[in-house]
């Protein structure tokens, strides 16, 4: 893929039923994990 999180590249993975998104990133000190899961309805 030629990307690097080092460099500030987030990665980006979903849930197999599209409700939860992970994003991975480095924050200088070290690594970031998001986490947002939609609830029921939400979309």
């Amino acid at each position: 893929m030629g990307q690097d999180v080092l460099n500030g590249d987030i990665y980006i993975f979903l849930s197999k039923r599209r409700n939860a998104i992970k994003l991975l990133s480095f924050e200088g000190d070290g690594f970031a994990m998001y986490y947002k899961r939609l609830k029921k309805g939400d979309v």
